[in-house]
């Protein structure tokens, strides 16, 4: 049972196991610390943020909480320690309580609470995936056991119809449900799908093509082209691209307006072009002094997608 109405500061269970590194901060519970430490990574304290190499593990309880100095912590060297306390090397925890220690052990191995045979052993993820499929029916999704945050052993499995509603729609009932997942998405021009809206962003930005030029005008606005080819169609249709076969050759050489276009041909390719009088490209570099010329063409929803253009769910905060 937890110590008076104290929660963890990361799920917000009450405490019952706490942890806690040299500075002595007990906010959070020993599961969520195995979490961050194995799962994310993160040897830092949920309160002050103070990298913690080695942490204790014991029953909280309040201000009667079992504690360690921060010489005590210098001392712990593995299962050679003076405190006789259980060592769980993977996540550099030490344990007061041998049977809270096999606890976090077993959650943060290969299991599931669908076993029905809790003596059985999978070595790899790939063996308790293979038992769970034949013997039980049910998959794991793959994206959420890539990306989800969490112990093998607290993944959802599915059967054939509700993993493919997971990945449309979403969850209709359990924890992914009452944190609003709305289904991983996907790109509409790979057909890959992505554990979120961060991860489509991504990889639109880094494996497709944006217009730059409408970018720039509407910022929060976010349509993708599938591949050059496709975007400088739309350049050549919705702005003004330079002809010269060096600048087609080099990509995206495109101008919001006329005129510079103009500046540019004369700039870069005087050599390319007849000789030009001297009025001729005063003419040519003359941009008129009137509003018009600056704003650039209309642009419609129909001219930012190019006909083609494709835009995922804009990304997360």
């Amino acid at each position: 049972m937890a110590s008076g109405d104290e929660f963890c500061a990361v799920c917000t269970e009450p405490l019952s196991w706490t942890g806690f590194g040299p500075c002595g901060h007990k906010e959070a519970c020993s599961k969520c610390i195995a979490r961050l430490r194995l799962i994310q990574r993160n040897n830092k304290c949920v309160y002050c943020q103070q990298e913690s190499p080695k942490v204790f593990i014991t029953r909280h309880m309040g201000d009667y909480t079992n504690r360690l100095n921060p010489t005590d912590f210098e001392s712990l060297n593995g299962e050679r320690n003076d405190l006789k306390l259980s060592y769980f090397p993977e996540m550099e925890a030490y344990f007061d309580d041998a049977k809270h220690y096999e606890e976090i052990r077993s959650l943060c191995g290969f299991t599931h609470p669908i076993l029905q045979d809790r003596s059985l052993v999978f070595r790899s993820l790939n063996e308790l995936r293979d038992h769970i499929e034949h013997t039980h029916h049910r998959s794991f999704c793959d994206l959420c056991l890539k990306d989800r945050q969490v112990f093998v052993s607290e993944q959802i499995l599915y059967n054939p119809s509700e993993l493919q509603t997971h990945e449309d729609r979403g969850d209709v009932t359990g924890p992914l449900a009452n944190c609003n997942f709305k289904g991983h998405p996907r790109c509409q021009f790979c057909r890959i799908r992505f554990y979120d809206s961060n991860e489509l962003f991504r990889h639109m930005e880094t494996t497709h093509e944006h217009c730059f030029l409408c970018r720039r005008r509407e910022p929060k606005k976010f349509v993708y082209y599938d591949d050059y080819d496709e975007l400088h169609e739309h350049f050549c249709s919705a702005h003004h691209c330079c002809q010269f076969q060096s600048c087609i050759d080099q990509h995206f050489i495109v101008f919001e307006t006329e005129h510079e276009l103009r500046a540019h041909t004369v700039k870069d390719h005087a050599d390319e072009l007849p000789k030009l009088s001297g009025a001729q490209r005063r003419t040519m570099l003359t941009i008129p002094l009137d509003r018009g010329a600056y704003s650039g063409p209309g642009l419609t929803d129909a001219d930012a997608t190019g006909g083609r253009g494709r835009g995922p769910p804009r990304p997360g905060p």
